[in-house]
C-alpha cells in the first residue's frame, strides 16, 4: 500500500560518503570580516580618530577665544538687550520690576552666587540662562567674569540677574 503511494516517483540516488566535502575555511567564513582587521583598516580608523579629536580641540579652541568674558547690555527701544554667546536676549522694561531692582555684590552675599546650572551655557567663565543660586532661587542669568551684578524682579517670572562692571550705570539705564 504505502509503495502505490510514491509510485512514479524515482528513487534518490543513495550518497556515499565520498560526496561529503567540509568547505575550506576560508570558503565557510568569506562573508565574514576579520575582527582584527587589516593593516589598512586600521590606518584608517587612526586617521578618522585624528580627525574627530581634531574637530573636537577646534571647537574647544573657538568657544574658549570667542566666549565673552563680561556682560554686554544696552537698553534699545523700551527692552534690555544683553548680547550672549549665541545671539541677543531681550527683556522688555515693561515685563521688569525696576523699583524694586538691586545691586548684588557675590563677594558680601555669597548666597547669590550662582551654583547650579538648571538649562544654559556656563563654560570659559561665562554663564548665561537659567540657574539655581545658592540661596535656592532659580534665576534667569547672564554673568561673565563680574563681581557684582543687578538683580531685577520680572513679573511672573524669574528673576534676571545681570553681571556688570558698572552696577549704577545698569540702574540708571533702566530707569
Amino acid at each position: 500500500m504505502a509503495g502505490d503511494m510514491f509510485e512514479g516517483i524515482p528513487d534518490p540516488e543513495p550518497r556515499r560518503q565520498t560526496d561529503l566535502r567540509l568547505p575550506a575555511p576560508g570558503e565557510m567564513f568569506a562573508g565574514i570580516p576579520d575582527p582584527q582587521g587589516t593593516p589598512e583598516d586600521t590606518a584608517t580608523a587612526g586617521k578618522l580618530m585624528f580627525g574627530v579629536l581634531g574637530l573636537v580641540c577646534l571647537l574647544f579652541a573657538w568657544m574658549y577665544f570667542f566666549t565673552p568674558r563680561t556682560v554686554e547690555w544696552k537698553v534699545v527701544d523700551g527692552a534690555l538687550d544683553i548680547k550672549r554667546l549665541t545671539g541677543h536676549a531681550q527683556f522688555p522694561l515693561a515685563s521688569l520690576d525696576k523699583a524694586a531692582a538691586r545691586v548684588v555684590d557675590f563677594d558680601a552675599e555669597p548666597e547669590f552666587q550662582p551654583r547650579a546650572k538648571v538649562m544654559g551655557y556656563n563654560g570659559f567663565g561665562f554663564r548665561s540662562g537659567h540657574f539655581r543660586l545658592a540661596n535656592g532661587t532659580n534665576v534667569e542669568l547672564d554673568l561673565g567674569n563680574e563681581h557684582k551684578a543687578v538683580l531685577i524682579p520680572r513679573w511672573k517670572l524669574r528673576p534676571l540677574l545681570v553681571g556688570t562692571s558698572d552696577p549704577a550705570a545698569l540702574m540708571a539705564a533702566l530707569r
